[in-house]
């Protein structure tokens, strides 16, 4: 049977299935068939048969497809049904396709577009490894899905992210999907603990109950039996009210006796425990296979481990914000030459580091924000030729920022040095590849450089809290990219240029508590911002502040601001 359409319609619903299939119950649907129609004719003359042809793609609009209760003759289910982007409904059962699904994703990435009120059509896909429904609403299935999940034995990834799922996680008699690798249950609203018949399943190989609602427990004690795990992520995981409970008191948790089983999961490469209740910090034991470890947002204390200098896989170290202290020396980096990120920032650490130390690593993104360097400034900085994302703001200490900072790397695109009291001199390097530039209070004077004018991918800059004179600078329009700019608390005197109107994409402007004075150029896109951009600017006057401008204005030579008052009488005065 050939379906081809040479010019297909704009379909929105399209449903081939067979009206009369056997054993419908109390469906009363006309049946057309002769009366003397046996069952034997596969549900009579009204199914369809034959090849479904690539050329059904161009229904590009397609969202309901029924092709139940036909006989396509053992056929296999076509490769392009995934190619309709806007299909919402699908029914393939007892079409009499043949062959293995083993691949199935439905991913909703617009989240709950889609949804289902059961998993009852998975459970006939026995071939099936792949299961990605992410995204999907399952908020009427509960706990339901377990028990239908367990019947396709050869399940080994299940993506489950943001679908709603509420409740608790049933326990099912006996568990059939024991070639299970990948279980991806982030983001649902779950209340209860992490089921101990998950933990139990060997091959598991990556777990995600970030933002579960999910209890781990006793961590890590529930994952001791997984000796295959490489990939953990707990963000959010642990339950403060549960730690309540005298038996699992986080408090008075022995750390040894705690993390006593981490040690087993020696291939694990990805820990992420982000945004828990975590106190001490974590004895890292044997987990040399470690590439990435989050611990950030915590309440760590203490310092750095120092067998930290023996993870040399490890790629990406966060142990932000916490409330870290102590000492870091060039030993903690000896063996971390894969090292790309590097996020130590929100803590209170000391760099103990020489002058002339290059470190092992060449790094892709640092934050070393309200750290204390033992200098100046950083001299290590300039051996880091790769970096990209450059944070090192509120840093106690001040001095002057070499010329060869600004040569150190041709990648960088974000640079945050706020707050630090360094002084940059020169811009002598024009980075063009920059997207963020933040130098706010950093007590910088003179004029705003035009160098920074030069950087034509600049998205965001912020030189907010100096004490920069003079003008904005004209060539500011030159930042077409520019979305946020910040020059407020600072001494500037000079009118808006007209120019800054031009910058099409700019969503954030803040030019208040400077000595701005004139009409501000109100239109094209400065018409988009409100009195608190401007206010505290005693000389500026027009929309969108309510602030008239009644007379022409001139600046003297010694830049003291002439307000000129000409009414209409003595305008006309001289002709009367």
């Amino acid at each position: 049977m050939n379906l081809h359409n040479p010019h297909p319609p704009n379909a929105g619903k399209m449903d081939l299935h067979n009206p009369h299939p056997p054993n419908v119950g109390k469906m009363d649907l006309q049946n057309p068939l002769p009366s003397d129609s046996s069952a034997s004719d596969r549900y009579g003359f009204w199914n369809l048969s034959g090849e479904l042809r690539p050329s059904l793609t161009a229904l590009k609009s397609l969202r309901y497809l029924d092709l139940s209760f036909n006989t396509f003759s053992g056929i296999p289910i076509p490769s392009f049904f995934d190619s309709w982007q806007n299909l919402q409904y699908l029914n393939l059962s007892n079409a009499g396709f043949s062959g293995v699904l083993q691949y199935l994703d439905v991913t909703d990435y617009d989240l709950h577009v889609l949804s289902a009120e059961n998993l009852d059509w998975a459970t006939g896909l026995v071939s099936l490894k792949y299961l990605a429904m992410s995204g999907v609403n399952l908020s009427v299935i509960r706990s339901n899905w377990v028990g239908q999940l367990n019947k396709l034995p050869h399940l080994t990834e299940l993506h489950l992210c943001s679908c709603l799922l509420t409740g608790s996680i049933s326990s099912p008699i006996s568990v059939n999907f024991t070639s299970l690798a990948v279980v991806d249950l982030s983001f649902n609203r779950f209340n209860s603990r992490f089921p101990a018949w998950l933990a139990n399943i060997s091959s598991l190989v990556s777990i995600d109950v970030s933002f579960s609602g999910l209890n781990v427990g006793r961590f890590p004690h529930v994952f001791s039996e997984l000796p295959n795990l490489r990939f953990l992520k707990l963000v959010n995981t642990f339950n403060k009210a549960h730690w309540k409970d005298s038996k699992f008191n986080w408090q008075t948790l022995q750390p040894e006796i705690s993390f006593l089983e981490l040690s087993s999961l020696k291939n694990l490469a990805v820990l992420d425990l982000e945004y828990n209740s975590l106190r001490p910090i974590l004895p890292l034991g044997n987990l040399k296979k470690l590439v990435v470890l989050w611990l950030s947002e915590n309440e760590l204390n203490g310092t750095l481990p120092d067998s930290l200098q023996h993870f040399s896989e490890l790629y990406l170290l966060d142990v932000s914000n916490n409330h870290l202290t102590g000492i870091i020396s060039e030993a903690h980096f000896s063996e971390l030459s894969k090292l790309k990120t590097l996020d130590l920032s929100g803590n209170s650490f000391i760099f103990n580091v020489t002058s002339f130390w290059i470190p092992p690593f060449q790094l892709e993104s640092l934050y070393i924000s309200s750290c204390f360097p033992n200098c100046s400034f950083p001299v290590w900085l300039k051996s880091q030729s790769d970096i990209i994302y450059l944070h090192f703001s509120n840093a106690s200490t001040s001095g002057i920022v070499p010329d060869c900072f600004w040569t150190m790397s041709a990648n960088l695109k974000d640079l945050n040095a706020s707050s630090t009291n360094y002084k940059f001199q020169t811009f002598t390097k024009t980075l063009s590849i920059l997207t963020g530039v933040d130098l706010s209070r950093n007590n910088l004077d003179g004029k705003i450089p035009e160098e920074l004018m030069k950087l034509a991918g600049l998205m965001v800059l912020n030189l907010s809290g100096n004490h920069f004179t003079g003008q904005i600078p004209e060539s500011v329009s030159k930042l077409k990219q520019l979305l946020s700019l910040d020059l407020s608390s600072s001494k500037l005197s000079c009118p808006i240029p007209p120019s800054i109107s031009s910058l099409s994409f700019l969503g954030y402007l803040n030019l208040s508590n400077n000595n701005l004075p004139g009409k501000i150029p109100y239109k094209g896109q400065i018409t988009t911002f409100d009195p608190p951009s401007f206010t505290g600017n005693p000389a500026l006057c027009g929309a969108p502040l309510d602030v008239n401008c009644t007379a022409p204005t001139r600046i003297t030579k010694r830049g003291d601001l002439i307000r000129m008052t000409v009414t209409m009488a003595s305008l006309t005065s001289g002709f009367t």
